[in-house]
């Protein structure tokens, strides 16, 4: 604990109060592209790619802030509360958002994970976390 508050602190110590720290700051780091992911906020990305599965990003979100019954989803053309949110990114500059998977209460889902060839029919499924008040449960995904 000690050794990290002084590494946080001397870091702070290069920078002066107000100054943003960006990717430009960064050695080799450099933004690519982006997705606005329908104004929803996230909490774990996960990413998987591979040959016969493409190259994907796979989003949980957090519950809160979503107005009366969610965001608007323009894929499904309906208010959807925060779930996960599936994108393609084969094209680095210009991610594709492809699907979300909502919610059916507001509530977080901020553990995703991912696995492909699973089990004797070689699926691909997505396991994430649903955390409400009045409910906490895994769902699993056939994707």
């Amino acid at each position: 604990m000690r050794k990290t508050l002084l590494v946080w602190c001397a870091g702070l110590a290069l920078f002066p109060a107000g100054a943003a720290i960006g990717a430009d700051d960064a050695l080799n780091v450099g933004l690519v592209g982006y997705n606005d992911m329908q104004g929803r906020h996230a909490l774990q990305v996960v990413t998987r790619s591979d040959a016969n599965n493409g190259n994907w990003v796979y989003v949980g979100h957090m519950g809160s802030g979503q107005g009366e019954g969610g965001l608007f989803n323009p894929i499904t053309k309906k208010k959807e509360f925060n779930g996960t949110s599936i994108l393609e990114i084969s094209d680095p500059a210009h991610p594709k958002y492809v699907w979300h998977i909502p919610n059916e209460v507001n509530a977080a889902s901020r553990s995703v994970s991912v696995v492909y060839d699973f089990g004797p029919g070689r699926r691909d499924y997505l396991v994430r976390s649903v955390e409400a008040r009045d409910r906490l449960k895994f769902q699993v995904f056939d994707i």
